[in-house]
């Protein structure tokens, strides 16, 4: 399915809201990237942190609100940008209240108004979106899963999502990095085609919180912003 045209795609996911290292800030700029750049946006899941106190990870030392105050949180900072989602992937973080029967990904489709078109999307889909030229680029994005610790390994997963879906660009959130390549593949006679493989970013500060404690690698905030006329890819922080 053509979702919509645009020259600029912003994957937005990650931000773990209610989170103590949440970076409020980074978060703010990017919306007025998309503000700025009058850009599509599609949300990568693990939107809000989403632990109760029931759940195994649960700190009450680094949550700074509830559940549903992130969803309000959420949705009150994408007001002026809720016209330009194309669609919400359902992360991990979302995952945990589902098991009680609290979607929070369809509460925010719903509160902001997303055309029913771009709902109920789970944790992968395959889209396609025109540039201002006409040229289809079509996407594949997932939420993730697992934990990577080195480059290496995500590379590897980034490079394995073409043995599930032909596209030309392929998106992946959960690892917070912001690692992205692309690659040439053989098609004919003397003749290539290009795919993009995106690692799509997050907004959790490093110091005081479990990338620290775990002993992760700092990898930076933001997110990595996909341009389509032609395809390249900008980091946003």
């Amino acid at each position: 399915m053509t979702l919509a045209t645009t020259d600029i795609l912003v994957p937005f996911g990650d931000l773990h809201l209610g989170y103590k290292t949440v970076n409020l800030e980074v978060i703010k700029r990017v919306i007025a990237y998309i503000e700025e750049h009058d850009c599509l946006w599609f949300g990568m899941g693990d939107i809000i942190d989403n632990t109760s106190p029931r759940n195994k990870f649960y700190d009450q030392t680094t949550v700074t609100m509830t559940a549903q105050e992130q969803v309000f949180k959420f949705v009150d900072l994408v007001e002026p940008i809720k016209d330009k989602c194309i669609g919400l992937l359902t992360g991990n973080h979302e995952i945990r209240s589902k098991k009680d029967g609290v979607d929070a990904i369809a509460q925010i489709e719903r509160m902001i108004n997303l055309p029913k078109k771009y709902r109920n999307l789970g944790t992968q889909t395959y889209f396609s979106i025109k540039n201002t030229e006409g040229k289809k680029i079509n996407f594949f994005a997932t939420h993730g899963h697992g934990t990577c610790t080195v480059a290496t390994t995500l590379i590897r997963k980034l490079l394995k999502m073409h043995e599930l879906a032909e596209a030309d660009v392929y998106l992946m959130g959960h690892h917070h990095s912001l690692y992205y390549t692309n690659r040439l593949y053989v098609t004919g006679k003397r003749s290539f085609t290009e795919r993009w493989y995106v690692s799509t970013g997050a907004y959790l500060g490093y110091w005081g919180g479990y990338p620290e404690q775990n002993g992760y690698f700092p990898l930076g905030t933001g997110c990595n912003v996909v341009y389509l006329n032609p395809i390249e890819v900008r980091r946003v922080s």
